[in-house]
């Protein structure tokens, strides 16, 4: 099995994404909705290759699983680790939001 670890950048996406749906909807609601993105990552640590390639950079280890409006985007360069990324809303600009090396996290 895969190791799953989030960026701090992605750990900041979802809780701004939990703090806008809690202040907008309901905290049931930015709970479930969390729950879903965190849920999506879980079958990773067995298929870590089960994402598409991101098409906006066409690299073979950027990848993502869609949840709902959102696109999880993580590294899975081998078979035993992935690294989540970022966490991005699929009606923003997508390469706005991440820039042109996504994967260069800090």
């Amino acid at each position: 099995m895969a190791s799953v670890r989030w960026s701090n950048r992605a750990l900041e996406d979802l809780r701004s994404i939990r703090i806008y749906f809690e202040a907008s909807a309901s905290e049931s609601v930015s709970e479930r909705l969390s729950n879903a993105i965190t849920e999506s990552t879980k079958r990773l640590s067995v298929f870590p290759q089960m994402g598409r390639i991101v098409p906006e950079y066409d690299d073979p280890e950027f990848r993502e699983v869609i949840s709902g409006n959102y696109r999880v985007t993580y590294l899975s360069a081998d078979f035993d680790s992935v690294f989540i990324v970022a966490i991005v809303d699929g009606r923003r600009n997508f390469l706005e939001a991440l820039g042109a090396d996504p994967w260069r996290v800090v």
